[in-house]
């Protein structure tokens, strides 16, 4: 019992320090919510989404769409557009990941690749402040603003 009560003061210490150990998982991580970048390794899932405010007063969100397809939205006073899509709908995409490599990759089931951006260097893919996004130090998408 006494084990058990240090086990869990510990645990209790570690999770109001703000620090905790996660042990014995290997998943990429999901991208913070209302963030405007994936980290190397980062996922979205369907219905996750990055997004932005844009130089125009619109907001720009790139998000994992539940039937596959990545697309990048303008939002703004006249309404939703459509700037960028990957094409990728019906192709069974459930996430996409930035990769180590650079490369951002729509994998289907069984980690199979539908579609991949290409390798470029950096350390995000990100929407910058004119609604673009960029995979590494490449844009990948015109301005949607």
């Amino acid at each position: 019992m006494i084990a058990r009560s240090k086990k869990f003061a510990a645990l209790l210490a570690a999770l109001t320090s703000g620090v905790v150990l996660m042990v014995g998982s290997a998943t990429p991580a999901q991208a913070a919510a209302g963030s405007s970048y994936l980290n190397k390794g980062e996922r979205l899932y369907h219905g996750e989404r990055i997004w932005r405010p844009t130089a125009q007063g619109n907001n720009a969100e790139l998000i994992m769409q539940r039937d596959g397809n990545l697309v990048l939205y303008s939002y703004g006073p006249s309404g939703r557009r459509v700037c960028w899509a990957s094409g990728t709908n019906g192709k069974g995409g459930r996430y996409v990941e930035y990769q180590h490599d650079g490369n951002l990759v729509i994998y289907a089931a069984g980690s199979r690749p539908v579609w991949a951006s290409g390798r470029a260097p950096g350390n995000t893919t990100n929407i910058n402040y004119h609604g673009q996004v960029w995979v590494g130090h490449s844009t990948l998408t015109g301005f949607c603003a």
